[in-house]
């Protein structure tokens, strides 16, 4: 950088051949600049400009040369200043102005640099007008290499329609080929970043045309950019071939495999049935044209034509001596006969039906024979049939059970695991076996994120959360909280999201104690929360340990603070346990088996008539959940891919758990019951 402005200013201060010697102050400092030797010039000129002001001008440009030199852009820029007010544009300060703009650029935040190579360019392109900057022939001098630098940080900076402005004006000065490739490859760029797909493949396809005379990584850049904007415009063949250009170009190492990763992921998942014969009719590349082919397998496998695909993929295997790809064909092959050796009428089940645990899966299992039933009371011609596996409340036993309900009975779907851990050990074997398990009652954080194949129709802990949040602050003014939970995962992660939720709806939590899981006296706990003066109190346990902390509660002189709990507080074990201390109270849940709703009322009917007991919210979850599988499986969606398709589609589902919607992540989306207890009854409040 200093070598370029020493020679501007040399260039600048009229430096002929004959003149060998400098004789002035002005001219020995411009030759201590060329020398790279910055501080000498700094004193000579100072020391000049003390008796000499009449020589300002040059001695300031000199003296700003020289400041740049030293890495003191401010006085270079404050002298270029002094200068231009006296003597206005100049060809060295427009040179100090880049380089100085080019040193900050480079820095962050990169504005006051930006702010420089404006005024540099601008200088640069009055000079250019008043014939005292030469013609455009290359990028080495301003206004046009300030332009480009301008518009390639603003590039980078997301500033792109900005950059495009300057881009622009460089095109409308520059002649030379081989510099308008270069802005029209930039001015693409901006252009696509912008959403402009037209002025983007316009400028892209004229940077193409001078690419024989550019840098063969630039060529590369711009027939993969034009691939990328014709192919967001809807032209999957045509962008092939620019991606094929650009690879034809020797494109190495990690920029050679991402390209080569791409061609084939176009040719596999974008081209339509008759791209792909055109593709086949026109490649004259063998690796293409095998690429081409395994298409055509997975597009027979995407019309659900297992036989033909299967057929098709092992004559594309026998005929291919690659190795690789042979191993690619047999990846596609074993997914194709997996899908292939499914029955659409088999679903499966998985939860604990013995051990500590088996009560649950009991519960969740009667709301799904329920749901069968009711089914197969209505169908004619094949009935539906429920596979169940008894995991024994043993998490590592479930991704064995999960292949054997695949491998071994076929089946569609997986209803459950019923436990969250099981959840996360199952997810990835349903991923590897592509089946979709739909969990009724797994509530942990980040289930819905563990994989496409993996749903939850239940409520979980956030929604959980935020629900309560939402109503202690909105409905009841609610401002200062408390938590008192279990130290369990269940009890950390729901008090964890319920501190969220509460201050992201505009409350405080003024106090979270902790106490064991066989903990009985909660005394100590209850002291430290009574000196925060709460509002509420949020326990995070199940009904019948919260019944037992209610009575302490009020004991320890706390008897105007509301209590606050989980779907768990759903159980007549609460009123049973709590009696009158728990009046008043309020919690969340989907289900409410009191509900004045027809089709709960109908359901709490038929589920008592079949099972000779009430049913809870994971009776009626797991009830909504079969349902929602056969009712998906009766409309035609009877492959693995297409009911998850079907699954994740769904929408306002009329479930006895509330209206049921999945979202991307795979958690169903539900209006949330408020329920309370009065006079010893529990009751809905919304």
């Amino acid at each position: 950088m200093a070598v370029l402005v020493a020679g501007a200013l040399l260039f600048a201060a009229g430096c002929q051949a004959k003149i060998i010697v400098p004789t002035s102050p002005v001219a020995k400092a411009k030759r201590l600049v060329a020398d790279r030797r910055g501080a000498e010039a700094i004193t000579l000129i100072q020391e000049h400009l003390a008796t000499h002001p009449g020589d300002e001008v040059e001695a300031r440009a000199a003296l700003a040369a020289a400041f740049l030199q030293e890495g003191d852009i401010t006085k270079a820029v404050d002298q270029v200043d002094m200068v231009e007010r006296t003597a206005g544009n100049r060809l060295d300060l427009a040179e100090i102005l880049f380089a100085a703009g080019q040193a900050l650029v480079a820095q962050a935040p990169a504005d006051n640099g930006i702010a420089l190579l404006d005024r540099s360019a601008r200088m640069g392109e009055a000079l250019r007008r008043a014939g005292s900057a030469g013609p455009p022939t290359n990028l080495e001098s301003v206004p046009w290499k300030a332009y480009l630098l301008l518009s390639e940080t603003l590039i980078k900076l997301g500033r792109d329609e900005e950059a495009a402005a300057h881009l622009q004006r460089l095109l409308g000065i520059s002649t030379d080929g081989a510099i308008n490739h270069h802005i029209r490859y930039l001015l693409g760029y901006a252009e696509y970043r912008r959403g402009n797909l037209g002025e983007a493949a316009e400028n892209l396809r004229k940077a193409a045309y001078f690419s024989k005379s550019a840098p063969t990584e630039e060529a590369i850049l711009v027939e993969t950019l034009l691939g990328q904007t014709i192919l967001r415009d809807g032209k999957p063949l045509t962008a092939l071939d620019h991606f094929l250009r650009a690879l034809r170009l020797g494109p190495t190492g990690d920029n050679r495999t991402a390209l080569t990763e791409h061609i084939s992921g176009l040719v596999r998942n974008e081209l339509s049935a008759a791209d792909l014969q055109t593709l086949l009719r026109t490649a004259d590349d063998p690796w293409i044209h095998q690429l081409g082919e395994l298409a055509l397998v997975e597009e027979l496998e995407r019309r659900e034509r297992y036989d033909d695909a299967e057929q098709a993929g092992k004559q594309l295997r026998d005929a291919s001596t690659d190795a690789a790809f042979r191993a690619e064909i047999e990846r596609v092959l074993q997914r194709i006969v997996e899908k292939k050796n499914v029955d659409p009428w088999k679903i499966g089940f998985i939860g604990p039906l013995t051990g500590p645990l088996g009560k649950w899966g009991e519960q969740v299992l009667a709301g799904i024979q329920l749901a069968f039933d009711e089914f197969n009371r209505f169908v004619s011609d094949r009935k539906a049939e429920l596979v169940v596996a008894d995991s024994r409340g043993e998490t590592k036993r479930v991704p064995d059970l999960v292949a054997g309900l695949v491998r071994d009975h076929r089946v569609i779907a997986i209803l459950g695991p019923v436990l969250s851990q099981s959840v996360r050990e199952a997810a990835p074997i349903a991923a590897q076996l592509a089946i979709p398990l739909l969990s009724p009652s797994a509530v942990a954080t980040g289930l819905g994120d563990t994989g496409e194949y993996v749903f939850r129709n239940t409520v979980t802990n956030k929604q959980q959360a935020d629900a309560l949040a939402a109503f202690a602050t909105q409905t009841l003014r609610l401002r200062a909280f408390a938590i008192l939970h279990p130290d369990t995962a269940m009890g950390r992660d729901l008090a964890e999201l319920f501190r969220q939720a509460v201050v992201a709806a505009g409350g405080d939590i003024v106090a979270d104690e902790s106490y064991g899981d066989d903990e009985t006296d909660f005394r100590v706990p209850l002291l430290e929360i009574r000196g925060s003066r709460p509002d509420a109190l949020f326990i995070p346990d199940a009904a019948e340990r919260a019944g037992l902390i209610a009575p302490q509660v009020r004991f320890h002189d706390m008897r105007t603070v509301v209590l606050m709990g989980p779907s768990a507080w759903n159980s007549e074990e609460l009123v049973k346990v709590g009696g009158e201390y728990v009046e008043g109270c309020f919690f969340v849940d989907g289900f409410f088996v009191g509900s004045k709703e027809v089709q709960v009322q109908s359901f709490v009917r038929r589920f008592q008539e079949k099972h000779f007991k009430l049913p809870d919210r994971l009776a009626a979850q797991a009830f909504d959940a079969a349902k929602l599988i056969l009712s998906r499986i009766a409309e035609g969606h009877r492959t693995r891919d297409a009911l998850r398709r079907a699954i994740l589609a769904t929408k306002d589902f009329p479930g006895i758990s509330g209206e049921t919607t999945f979202g991307t992540s795979g958690d169903a989306q539900k209006r949330l019951h408020v329920l309370s207890v009065e006079h010893g009854r529990l009751v809905e409040l919304r």
